[in-house]
Order: C-alpha cells, then structure tokens, then sequence
C-alpha cells in the first residue's frame, strides 16, 4: 500500500471513528492556535466531512482572511492567546512563520539562515487573551485537541488554559531545544507542564537537523495518559490515526 493509500485510509477510518455511541455525528473540537496556514491537509478532510469543528486563532489580519476563506463559518478569534489578557509587542520577522510575541534571540549555534528569518521587520501591538477566558465566554466550544504554533511561546499559551486544559485530550506543538527568542521555555520545561498536567509524550519529530547537523526544534505529540471517558479514548486513536503517530507496545 503506498504512503498516500495508507495516509487516505487512515483518515477515513479516523471519520468512521469519530461517531459517538449509537451513529450520530459529534464533531472533534479542534483549536489551532497560531493558524497561519489554516488546517493540515488530514485535518482539513475531516472538517470537510463534517466530522471536525475547527477553532481558530490568529492575530495577523492577512492569515485570518485566508482561513476565512479556506473555512468559511469556522470560530475565528483575532486575539494571540496567552497566560494573560492585555496588549503585548508582536515582533514581526522577515519570515513572517517566525514572528512572535517574544523577541528574538541569536544564539550563536544557530545558523545564518536562521538568524536572518528571525530579523525584526517592525513591531506591532496585539490584543492577547487567556484561552479559558474565551471557553467561558462561548460554552459550546469544548477543547479536545490543541495545536499550538507560536513561536517560543507554547507553554504561556497553555498556562492559559487554566482548568479548561483538563477537557483537552491530545497537544500538538513546536518545541525547542535551541533557545531562538528571548526568555524562550525549552523541550524539558514544556514537557514536564504537560506531563503534570497528565498528558504524555507520544512522538517527537525534529527538524532543522539538514541545516545544523542538530535538531533545533521538534513537532511534539502528547496525548492524555488516563481517558476520563470512551468519548476521549475515541479522540485519542482519531489523533494518533490522522497524525500518523504510531501506537507502541
């Protein structure tokens, strides 16, 4: 079976799992914080099916007119999520993927090309926001899988999650091992949050090696440890199906 055979399979066994019990159809709330570029080609299948509620995060206005278009009457909130509410400086890089709340840092196992993407073109003010505050406002919009992209800045976005994190079933998110911005948490701070919090590490892909010969950052996948519920043990195998994430024995 070829990659994209087995990668459609899985999908569509994803979309026939993400049933509740008795056939009907109960939608996987997923919010992507730092949706630059919309949703993931797997993820976008099963938002087309009706089998995925996306919600959206993005403070850059270009961005969130595109996913406007690519997913039209999805949530979208033009806030950057935080650990706490306000107005903070968003240092935009010559590659805009890499702007972030935090400024950037130059460490000097970084490669030039690295640090030219992390060049501050300006700096602007954005509206940030705790993510529990928001749940409380809109009810309806229960967490089950966090995808976090922004830049240095994971683990303020989940300290704002507060008690709401406990409805979240699987994370995915950019982790570092190279601090690339000012008083950036690294791979152990992020992870051992997560782990408290009750989650764990289900794979880890790194890149950034071709450039460095080292892994700079890495795709982190955790997945709650105890399922509350068959409910959540059904988002967990749909994320790790969707994902590619192998199941270990």
């Amino acid at each position: 079976m070829s990659g994209k055979i087995r990668k459609l399979s899985d999908c569509m066994l994803a979309a026939g799992l993400a049933f509740s019990s008795g056939g009907r159809r109960q939608p996987i709330s997923f919010v992507d914080i730092g949706s630059r570029g919309g949703l993931a080609r797997n993820w976008a299948v099963l938002d087309s099916l009706g089998l995925l509620r996306p919600v959206f995060f993005e403070p850059d206005l270009d961005a969130h007119t595109m996913i406007s278009a690519r997913h039209p009457g999805a949530a979208i909130f033009g806030e950057a999520v935080w650990s706490r509410a306000g107005v903070l400086p968003l240092h935009v890089t010559a590659h805009a993927g890499c702007s972030s709340l935090l400024r950037p840092a130059y460490d000097s196992r970084l490669p030039a090309v690295f640090r030219d993407m992390l060049g501050i073109v300006r700096v602007v003010d954005v509206e940030t926001v705790r993510a529990d505050e928001v749940l409380r406002a809109h009810p309806d919009l229960v967490p089950e899988i966090v995808k976090i992209d922004v830049q240095g800045g994971e683990l303020e976005v989940l300290r704002g999650f507060g008690d709401a994190l406990q409805t979240v079933v699987c994370v995915e998110l950019e982790v570092s091992f190279i601090r690339m911005y000012d008083d950036q948490p690294l791979f152990d701070e992020v992870y051992a949050f997560l782990v408290e919090a009750g989650f764990g590490l289900i794979e880890l892909r790194p890149f950034g090696v071709r450039s460095t010969g080292n892994a700079v950052q890495a795709n982190a996948f955790f997945v709650r440890q105890q399922p509350a519920n068959a409910r959540q043990v059904l988002v967990g195998e749909v994320f790790r199906r969707v994902s590619s994430v192998p199941r270990y024995h």
